[in-house]
C-alpha cells in the first residue's frame, strides 16, 4: 500500500496514510465476493446474515438460468405493445380482464374487458379478430351500465359443453362458452357474462350477454367462477339483489346455466367464514376456496344434487383479493395472503415463501422473513383488490402488481420459485394474464404440393389441410394498463415498450470485522459478467447509509460473440467507514455472475491509539 495517498487535509488522513502500515493491510484485507445465487431483494434481513448476497435496495433485476451455464444477475423480461390502439369506449379505460378459450371451430378467441369511472356503457369486452381488437356487442336486454369499474378485478373460466339447457328466454347455448364476473373489495359488481351469446349462428363470437337474466337468481353476480368436473361453480354472489358473500353455487351437469330450477343445481353458504368469498380454483381433482379468513377445500363426491365434500384448511388465514393467486402446476397454488405468500399443495400442506432460516452456535434454527414486513408496510391495504398474480412458465416466476402506498400506484415484484428470491420493479399493470401470443397456421395446400404432396393425394385419403396442420403457438404472459394497452412480455427483450428500465443493486452496509478494527476502507469492486451488449455501468463505493460515496462509470465495451465469454471490470476506491456497501446501476442489459468487493484495514479512530 503507497503510503502517499494525495494531499493529507487534516490530521487523521495523516494518521491513516502514515501509521497504517502496508503488511497490516496485506494481513488484514478482506476480500467477499458473492455467491452465484443472489439472494434477491432481502430488506427484512439483518446485514450480517444477509451479507453482500442479498440487496437491500433492488430495482429492475432478477436472477436468470443462462444457457446452462449456473445463475445470473439480469434485467427481468421486457414487453412491447400487443396493440397500438387504446381500447375502452368513449376514451381509454383500464384492463381488468384478460384470458383466450378455444370456440366451436378450434379457433382460439383472445378476450380482453376494459372497464372505467363507472359511467355508462363503462365495460367493454373485446376480441381479437386477425389483430385488431374489436368490441363484443351486448345483447338486447344485458346490464350495460351494471358493471365493473377500475376497482374491479374480473376472474373468468370457459365451460365446454355451453348451457343448452337454459330456462326462460334466453336461447340455448350448445358450443364452448366463455364466462367471467368479478367484485370490488367488499362485494361482487359484475353481472355474471358469457360469450358467445346463443342468439348468432354457432362459431360467431361477436356478441355477449348475461348468463343468468331470467331466473329467480337475476340479476345475478358473483366475484369469482371455475369450471371443474362437469359444472360451473360461482363464489361470493349476489342473487336477486340479496348478497350470499359465503356462498358457493354450482349449476346442474354438463349446463353452465345457475338456474336453480334445473335438477342438480344448488349451493352451499359457509357461515363458519366471516370474511366474504374471494376466490374459486381448481386444483386436479378439487377446487381450493378461498375466503378473506380461511382456506377450505371441496372434493367431488359425484352426487347429482351434492356434489362436493368440504374440508377446512385455514380459519385465519385469508386470501386478500380475487386475483391474488394464481396456479403454479395442476397441483401447486401461490397466494398472497393475510400473513405471508404463501404456496399450497393439494394434500393442504403449507409452505412460507420468503422465509430464511440460520443455525445458531446452539444448534437452534432461528426463522427471518427477507421481505415480508417491508412489502407489507407498503402495500396500500386499503387498494388490496388491484393485487393481481400470474405465473410465467418461462422462467418459473410468479409476477404480482400490487398496489403501493409509497409510490401512489401500481407496481410489480417478481417471485422466483426455484430459489424463494423477490425482485422489485419499477412498472405496475393493472392486471396480468396469459394468451397464446404467437399462433402460426401450416403450409397452404400450394406450399404442399411444392413439398410433394398434391392435393388430390389428400382429397383421395380423406384428409383435410386441417387434419395435417392444426394451429401451434405458446402461451406469453401479457398486461393491461390504466390507459388501455395491452402488453406482450417477450424473454428476448429487456427494453419496456421501447425504453431500456435502470436497474440497480445496493446491499445491506457490512460492518467492519470484529477482532480487526472499527474502520476500514472500501479498496476494489470487481465484477464478473457477460458482455451483451451493455455500454456502461456505475459501480460506486457507500458508507453512512450512501451520504458518502465514490462512483466509476466503467464501459463494457468488449465485443459480443455466440460463445459469450465472461469478462471481468474493477473498480478502485478509497472510501473509509465503519459500515460500508456498494451499487451498481445502469440503463442497459447486463448478465452479471459476481461481485467481489475488496476492503483493507488502515487503522482505528483513535488518533493516539494503535493500529489494526
Amino acid at each position: 500500500m503507497p503510503t502517499n495517498i494525495g494531499a493529507y487535509r487534516n490530521a487523521e488522513a495523516r494518521f491513516f496514510a502514515k501509521k497504517g502500515k502496508a503488511s497490516d493491510a496485506r494481513r488484514m484485507r478482506r476480500r467477499v465476493r458473492n455467491s452465484t445465487v443472489f439472494s434477491g431483494w432481502v430488506p427484512d434481513m439483518p446485514p450480517d446474515k444477509a451479507g453482500f448476497g442479498g440487496a437491500r435496495v433492488c430495482r429492475n433485476l432478477v436472477q436468470l438460468a443462462t444457457r446452462q451455464r449456473g445463475l445470473w444477475l439480469g434485467q427481468s423480461m421486457g414487453y412491447t405493445q400487443d396493440t397500438s390502439t387504446a381500447l375502452g369506449a368513449g376514451g381509454a379505460r383500464a384492463i381488468i380482464l384478460g384470458s383466450q378459450y378455444q370456440d366451436v371451430d378450434k379457433t382460439i378467441e383472445r378476450v380482453v374487458v376494459a372497464a372505467g369511472d363507472g359511467g355508462a356503457n363503462n365495460m367493454t369486452p373485446y376480441r381479437d379478430v386477425a389483430g385488431t381488437w374489436t368490441a363484443l356487442t351486448l345483447n338486447a336486454g344485458g346490464a350495460a351500465t351494471a358493471a365493473p369499474t377500475r376497482e374491479s378485478l374480473l376472474d373468468s373460466t370457459v365451460f365446454p359443453f355451453g348451457a343448452p339447457t337454459r330456462n326462460g328466454s334466453a336461447t340455448p347455448i350448445a358450443e364452448p362458452m366463455f364466462i367471467w364476473c368479478g367484485g370490488d373489495l367488499n362485494s361482487a359488481t359484475c353481472p355474471v357474462y358469457c360469450t358467445p351469446d346463443g342468439a348468432a349462428s354457432p362459431g360467431n363470437q361477436g356478441n355477449y350477454d348475461e348468463l343468468d337474466r331470467f331466473s329467480a337468481l337475476s340479476p345475478f353476480k358473483a366475484r369469482s367462477v371455475e369450471s371443474f368436473d362437469g359444472r360451473v361453480y360461482f363464489f361470493g354472489t349476489e342473487e336477486a339483489g340479496t348478497e350470499h358473500l359465503n356462498r358457493l353455487r354450482w349449476t346442474a351437469p354438463a349446463t353452465a346455466d345457475p338456474d336453480p330450477a334445473n335438477r342438480g343445481a344448488g349451493g352451499r353458504d359457509f357461515h363458519i367464514f366471516q370474511q366474504p368469498g374471494q376466490r374459486v380454483l381448481a386444483m386436479r381433482d378439487r377446487l381450493v376456496l378461498y375466503f378473506g379468513d380461511g382456506v377450505a377445500f371441496a372434493k367431488p363426491k359425484r352426487l347429482l344434487t351434492d356434489p362436493l365434500q368440504f374440508s377446512e384448511l385455514s380459519r385465519t388465514r385469508g386470501l386478500l383479493a380475487t386475483n391474488a393467486v394464481t396456479a403454479i402446476s395442476p397441483l401447486l397454488h401461490f397466494g398472497v395472503f393475510n400473513d405471508g405468500w404463501w404456496l399450497l399443495n393439494a394434500a393442504g400442506g403449507w409452505k412460507q415463501a420468503g422465509l430464511a432460516r440460520f443455525e445458531e452456535s446452539r444448534g437452534k434454527d432461528i426463522e427471518v422473513t427477507k421481505w415480508r414486513e417491508t412489502w407489507y408496510e407498503d402495500l396500500d391495504i386499503e387498494n388490496r383488490n388491484r393485487i393481481s398474480c400470474e405465473y410465467e412458465p418461462f422462467r418459473d416466476q410468479v409476477y404480482i402488481s400490487y398496489p403501493s402506498r409509497t409510490h401512489q400506484a401500481q407496481r410489480t415484484i417478481i417471485y422466483d420459485v426455484p430459489t424463494d428470491t423477490a425482485w422489485p420493479q419499477d412498472y405496475g399493470p393493472t392486471v396480468f394474464f396469459k394468451q397464446d401470443t404467437v399462433l402460426r397456421d401450416g403450409k397452404t395446400y400450394a406450399q404442399l404440393e411444392a413439398d410433394g404432396t398434391t392435393y388430390a393425394e389428400l382429397e383421395a385419403a380423406g384428409t383435410t389441410y386441417a387434419d395435417l396442420m392444426p394451429r401451434f403457438g405458446f402461451e406469453g404472459l401479457l398486461h393491461g394498463t390504466e390507459g388501455g394497452h395491452i402488453m406482450s412480455h417477450d424473454p428476448g427483450l429487456t427494453a419496456r415498450d421501447g425504453a431500456e428500465p435502470t436497474y440497480s443493486w445496493e446491499p445491506h452496509e457490512q460492518r467492519a470485522p470484529d477482532g480487526l478494527t472499527d474502520v476500514w476502507t472500501f479498496h476494489e469492486l470487481g465484477m464478473d459478467y457477460l458482455n451483451v451488449g451493455g455500454p456502461a455501468i456505475t459501480l460506486e463505493a457507500l458508507t453512512d447509509g450512501g451520504n458518502r460515496s465514490q462512483a466509476h462509470t466503467l464501459s463494457l465495451d468488449e465485443p459480443t460473440d455466440t460463445a459469450l465469454e465472461q469478462h471481468t471490470v474493477k473498480a478502485n476506491f478509497r472510501l473509509r467507514g465503519s459500515h460500508l456497501t456498494y451499487r451498481a446501476s445502469g440503463t442497459a442489459p447486463a448478465l452479471i455472475r459476481s461481485f467481489a468487493p475488496e476492503m483493507w484495514v488502515y487503522g482505528s479512530r483513535d488518533m493516539a491509539g494503535q493500529t489494526g
